[in-house]
């Protein structure tokens, strides 16, 4: 069955894209509150970037850029983002959509539309970021990302270290080449395999034509279809996830198709070694997109680079290995930014002030348990260099 999005939610939506076609874009400075339910945009050299604000008490000490995961927006960092704010309330603290999300900008040019791959790549999205930046007047910045954000917080740190003074990787890899559940799975099973038929057959042009075409157009089931397979969390509160699987049903094919293309050329391994901007790495062992192994090609590239002057730290959140099928079950995976809110601003504040990580051991107490209490007892498993 489809599920309709809320009437609280479309009006979010709709005002959002109201305020993105025609309201004043909010400028540095201006007297406005950047909100989910009213966001700010910025108008930049490469496009207008939506985001919202979390300002800081008095002088901030920091500031914070929050980058979201792939087909996500700047609501999937807003639980984090919230406790970041109440835990140290001198942040001053920012969450972007990136190109072809949630409310910012889509990629119109020929080039584009012909071919998306090239336009969402790591590398565009960090050059995005540094004209965010400099619109909003902001010299330099602790960045952090989560899944195909903390990939776009690798390359901006490579690509603009100056403006760099941390980075956070939550749920990171350096190589996606033959990565299996986006080439596989998702690029050429279910993108290609699936949705692309489903969108020729109503006489749309691909891949011309997937920047006015969402995921409802390919199946008018695709909430449930997210819910069941993409947006799916056993560990972060149902309210949260159906809200983001509503949201997500809404991209365009355009960010689905060029998003997959352009990660999966993504090598970044010697990048990364030649990193110097200090890192924090944080990864859930029920992780059911970046796996362990993915995790010592991360470490061993942090590790050179901590080498070549720079210096880092991995924190492993539960303690429960994934499933043998590959799916997250009863402990901490992907989103470690839903699940454990209020951890992970710990430790994205204990690294802004001490360069490392909390050392919490942060894992589900009661796996059987619906309502997944977390614990902090214990020592978690952290390498730093």
């Amino acid at each position: 069955m489809k599920r309709i999005v809320p009437a609280a939610l479309s009006l979010v939506l709709a005002s959002g894209l109201l305020v993105g076609l025609g309201a004043t874009t909010a400028q540095g400075g201006d007297d406005v509150s950047c909100t989910l339910e009213t966001p700010c945009f910025m108008s930049t050299s490469v496009g207008k970037i939506a985001y919202i604000e979390d300002e800081p008490v008095g002088s901030a000490s920091a500031t914070v850029i929050l980058l979201h995961g792939y087909t996500d927006s700047k609501r999937s960092w807003s639980l984090a983002m919230a406790e970041m704010h109440r835990q140290d309330p001198s942040l001053r603290i920012i969450a972007i959509d990136q190109r072809g999300h949630g409310q910012s900008f889509r990629p119109r040019s020929d080039e584009c539309r012909d071919n998306p791959g090239p336009c969402f790549t790591p590398k565009v999205m960090a050059d995005d970021l540094a004209a965010f930046m400099d619109a909003m007047g902001i010299g330099s910045a602790y960045v952090a990302g989560h899944s195909m954000g903390s990939v776009v917080a690798q390359y901006f740190a490579k690509r603009h270290p100056e403006r760099t003074q941390g980075a956070v990787l939550v749920a990171t890899a350096a190589d996606f080449k033959g990565n299996a559940v986006l080439d596989t799975w998702l690029l050429q099973d279910t993108i290609l395999g699936q949705w692309k038929p489903a969108i020729e057959a109503k006489g749309y042009a691909w891949p011309r034509d997937t920047i006015k075409v969402d995921l409802l157009d390919a199946d008018p089931d695709g909430v449930a279809w997210l819910e069941a397979n993409w947006d799916v969390d056993p560990i972060a509160p149902l309210s949260f996830t159906s809200v983001i699987a509503q949201e997500t049903a809404l991209v365009r094919m355009q960010t689905w198709l060029g998003v997959a293309e352009g990660l999966g050329e993504v090598d970044n391994v010697n990048g990364l070694s030649k990193t110097t901007t200090n890192m924090l790495v944080l990864w859930g062992t029920q992780d059911s997109f970046f796996y362990k192994s993915d995790q010592k090609v991360v470490l061993s590239a942090l590790k050179a680079a901590a080498k070549a002057g720079g210096s880092f730290c991995w924190k492993q959140y539960g303690v429960i290995p994934l499933s043998p099928e590959g799916y997250q079950t009863d402990d901490l995976g992907h989103n470690l930014q839903w699940e454990a809110p209020k951890q992970v601003a710990k430790d994205v504040i204990a690294f802004i002030r001490t360069g490392k990580p909390t050392s919490d051991l942060y894992r589900t107490d009661a796996p059987s348990d619906i309502t997944r209490i977390l614990t902090e007892k214990g020592k978690a498993k952290t390498i730093c260099g």
